[in-house]
């Protein structure tokens, strides 16, 4: 039975990121947004990165493969 609520777990996960993925995607076109090409905004990007890295020190899960998409 623990089988099977974890398969399940994962099979929803997965269904959340693909959806939240595909909102995020319509919503960067939809906002016409590029990527970045100046240096300052390369170096913000960065920097906001490591803030929300830091600011996850304390978490003990999360959901990698959203992550690795962007």
């Amino acid at each position: 039975m623990a089988d099977m609520c974890r398969d399940w777990l994962l099979c929803l996960l997965a269904i959340v990121f693909i959806v939240q993925h595909l909102f995020d995607e319509a919503q960067i076109i939809a906002d016409n947004v590029g990527p970045p090409v100046t240096r300052q905004q390369w170096q913000y990007l960065y920097r906001l990165g490591l803030d929300i890295r830091n600011s996850l020190s304390n978490v003990s899960y999360v959901l990698v493969t959203y992550l690795l998409t962007y």
